[in-house]
């Protein structure tokens, strides 16, 4: 049995979670900034990598509190 995280996300589910286009999600991709693996000839964006990619980004942009 898979656990949630083994599940791969489709460009379209990916990029419908980021509340962005699949082009810009593409682009992302691309350009190596969003994970994802090659299936056959698709390209498919594991939820964990995905998750790990937003949390980092968002301790990215916390500002710091004295």
């Amino acid at each position: 049995m898979l656990k949630h995280d083994d599940y791969l996300l489709r460009p379209e589910e990916a990029a419908q979670m980021l509340k962005i286009s699949r082009a810009t999600l593409y682009v992302l991709m691309e350009q190596g900034k969003i994970p994802s693996v090659k299936v056959g000839r698709a390209r498919r964006i594991p939820t964990d990598a995905l998750r790990r990619w937003l949390k980092e980004r968002t301790e990215q942009t916390e500002p710091e509190l004295d």
